[in-house]
């Protein structure tokens, strides 16, 4: 299992969910805290605060390569 599909079990979220920002943005929070916690491998990220919170481009490029895998498009917003 993957840290992703890992942070995804954790908070009950399958592929087709990542579509929507809201549940994007739930997985790199999640991230941020396991990170602010030294957790492997998420204390190796940086989390620069943007205006939704925390954000990881390393995670963000680790979902969006999960979406396009799993056949999943992002919602447009």
């Amino acid at each position: 299992m993957t840290p992703l599909e890992f942070l995804l079990k954790v908070l009950n979220l399958r592929p087709e969910d990542l579509k929507k920002l809201e549940n994007r943005l739930r997985v790199h929070k999640a991230a941020y805290l396991l990170h602010y916690l030294g957790v492997e491998p998420f204390s190796r990220d940086d989390f620069p605060i943007y205006i939704r919170g925390p954000f990881s481009p390393e995670l963000d490029r680790a979902i969006r390569c999960y979406m396009k895998d799993k056949g999943v498009e992002e919602e447009e917003e």
